[in-house]
C-alpha cells in the first residue's frame, strides 16, 4: 500500500459510515438527511414553520392575545412562546410528505436554559404537530 492510501481508506469508511448511519435513521421515517442552515453556520427554523400560531382558532382572531401561553411565534432564528424560547440548535427534515423536522433546540424559560428536542410536522391544512417526550400538540397557523 502506498502511504497516503490508509487515510484516503479511513476517510471512504466514514463517508460510508455516515450514509449508513442516515439510511438506518430514515428508515423510520421518510425523507432525507437536509438541516437547515442560516447565514454564518447557525441553524434556523424551516421556512415553512415561520409565522404565528394558536392551539385555539379564538387566539388567532384580531391581534390574538399576545399573552397567550397557547401562541407561537415563530421566526427564522427560534420561537416565542409565552415565557420560553427556543434557539434552534439543529434541524432536520424528516419527512416530505407530510412535511416533518426533528428539531433540538435550545429552550429558556424563567432564566435557565435546557435541551429541547421535537418533532415538528406540518399537514395540508394550516396545522402543525409538535410532538416532544412528553405531549403532543397541534397548532393552527394565524393569517
Amino acid at each position: 500500500m502506498v502511504q497516503g492510501d490508509g487515510l484516503k481508506i479511513n476517510r471512504m469508511r466514514s463517508a460510508r459510515a455516515s450514509a449508513a448511519a442516515c439510511s438506518v435513521a430514515m428508515m423510520f421515517v421518510a425523507g432525507g438527511c437536509a438541516s437547515a442552515q442560516a447565514g454564518g453556520g447557525r441553524e434556523a427554523m424551516p421556512a415553512e414553520l415561520v409565522g404565528v400560531w394558536d392551539i385555539a382558532a379564538s387566539g388567532c382572531t384580531g391581534q390574538g392575545n399576545p399573552d397567550s401561553d397557547t401562541r407561537l411565534v415563530i421566526t427564522p432564528t427560534g420561537i416565542d412562546n409565552y415565557e420560553q424560547t427556543f434557539k434552534p440548535i439543529n434541524a432536520s427534515s424528516v419527512s416530505k410528505s407530510p412535511r416533518a423536522w426533528n428539531i433540538r433546540s435550545t429552550l429558556t424559560f424563567d432564566g435557565e436554559s435546557s435541551s429541547y428536542r421535537a418533532l415538528y410536522a406540518l399537514d395540508g391544512g394550516g396545522r402543525l404537530t409538535i410532538v416532544d417526550e412528553h405531549r403532543t400538540e397541534t397548532y393552527l397557523r394565524c393569517k
